[in-house]
């Protein structure tokens, strides 16, 4: 990318989806101005890197790990402060020397603000119970994800850290929402 400015660009899910900035930050720690592709998804970003429209893409593992069988797709790193289970020969940014890009993505279900407690309290846990079945368990595995289960509270303290982390970052890469 530093030998070629013009090609510097990478594609993610969408503009201020969380791919998005792990990918800005990769251009940050590197020296190079790498130029942001919003896409309606991961799998038309994808069709372009096939298709050598745009250079690298920034999206969920369980998006991606089906490409590189074709040769055409390397994946270079992945964001968790692990190596993740889903692509194990894959070193991580920060092994890489890179630690601003560390991230683990992470899904949630939310209710109404005026939801009752015992309605909260009733679906998380349901929640649990599904996330705990083998064929849910095995069903998430097939699109590189991990079934966790936590409670409001900790959910609750998962966004405040990750918006503590997050917010100083989005003003760094200059984001703003459209």
């Amino acid at each position: 990318m530093k030998s070629n400015p013009a090609g510097g660009n990478f594609g993610s899910p969408a503009a201020g989806s969380t791919p998005h900035f792990p990918g800005a930050l990769v251009g940050k720690s590197g020296g190079v101005e790498l130029k942001h592709a919003a896409y309606r998804g991961t799998q038309p970003a994808m069709l372009d890197l096939l298709g050598g429209n745009i250079s690298a893409v920034s999206g969920p593992i369980g998006d991606i790990t089906q490409h590189p069988a074709s040769g055409k797709v390397r994946i270079l790193a992945t964001s968790g402060t692990k190596r993740n289970r889903f692509a194990p020969d894959v070193p991580t940014f920060a092994e890489q020397g890179m630690k601003d890009p560390a991230h683990s993505e992470w899904f949630a279900f939310f209710l109404p603000a005026g939801a009752s407690a015992a309605t909260v309290n009733r679906l998380n846990a349901a929640m649990k119970n599904a996330l705990a079945q083998k064929d849910v368990i095995e069903g998430l595995n097939g699109f590189g994800l991990e079934a966790m289960s936590s409670t409001p509270a900790e959910l609750t303290e998962l966004i405040k850290r990750d918006t503590a982390k997050w917010a100083p970052i989005v003003k760094q890469v200059g984001f703003s929402a459209d």
